[in-house]
């Protein structure tokens, strides 16, 4: 029996543009014998995106190995399988002196990262992703918030803003 193998790489929901990444598959035929391995890899990503996982039709030729790179797997039927791969932007916030704010927060789904006194904070989150950031000036000590600064801020006087992640910011 002689088997085909289908492949195709796509980013994870929200990615912008295509992966920036190659599938090795080796080695590489227009068929495979029964019984055949091939070793496939998601290698030399650049732009922020990396491998995350496979999916594949059908699905047993990858059990246990979703979210291994590379994988081999063995064919015994026309197998098509997927390359999903995800990517990443940096966000780099910085709190400012610490007589001047209480605190800074930056919100992120069920995660919420808080920076008092001169602190720093440089994460990557998935791309699309809803970051919300909040200035908590110290109004006690006659301090107020005026407006966020730096490489990619928004343009807002509100000491609350909620930036999408479509590229690195700081």
């Amino acid at each position: 029996n002689f088997y085909t193998l289908t492949t195709s790489m796509s980013g994870l929901d929200g990615s912008i543009g295509e992966p920036n990444c190659e599938l090795d598959i080796s080695p590489e035929n227009e068929f495979y014998t029964d019984g055949a391995q091939i070793s496939l890899e998601v290698e030399n990503c650049n732009g922020g995106w990396s491998f995350d996982h496979w999916e594949a039709d059908p699905d047993d030729n990858i059990d246990d190995q979703e979210e291994i790179n590379p994988i081999t797997i063995i064919m015994n039927d026309d197998i098509e399988i997927e390359a999903v791969c995800k990517q990443e932007f940096s966000l780099n916030v910085s709190s400012p002196i610490a007589e001047a704010f209480d605190s800074l927060s930056i919100a992120f789904n069920d995660t919420t990262y808080i920076l008092v006194g001169p602190e720093t904070l440089d994460e990557n989150f998935l791309a699309s992703s809803v970051i919300n950031l909040t200035a908590f000036p110290n109004i006690d000590n006659g301090y107020y918030f005026e407006y966020w600064q730096g490489n990619n801020s928004p343009d807002s006087t509100s000491n609350v803003i909620t930036i999408t992640m479509d590229g690195d910011k700081d």
